[in-house]
């Protein structure tokens, strides 16, 4: 019986690696926060009261049939700092901007 709480722990641990982290990219600089996402490969940055968004290392961190798109936020030094890129769906960016 306590193979099942050891399992169960192991499977709760696993999966909360696979969410993504969340900082605060405005105290940190653009090389960290770039850095960030390279070694995460998924990171929630923050960039200001409710500003944020999930940025990846690449495609492999997104839902199937999304890719990337460069993404920006402001970090300690540099106003608009390349973080990584930001995974959405084509055919549904295309449908907002038509």
């Amino acid at each position: 019986m306590r193979i099942v709480p050891l399992v169960l722990a192991g499977l709760v641990a696993s999966l909360s690696g696979a969410q993504a982290q969340r900082l605060d990219s405005t105290r940190m600089t653009c090389a960290q926060t770039r850095a960030s996402v390279l070694r995460g490969g998924a990171v929630i940055l923050y960039s200001g009261p409710d500003i944020y968004d999930r940025y990846v290392a690449d495609g492999r961190f997104c839902a199937l049939g999304e890719t990337t798109q460069p993404g920006y936020v402001a970090t300690r030094d540099v106003p608009t700092c390349f973080a990584g890129g930001i995974c959405y769906t084509p055919d549904r960016q295309r449908e907002f901007n038509d």
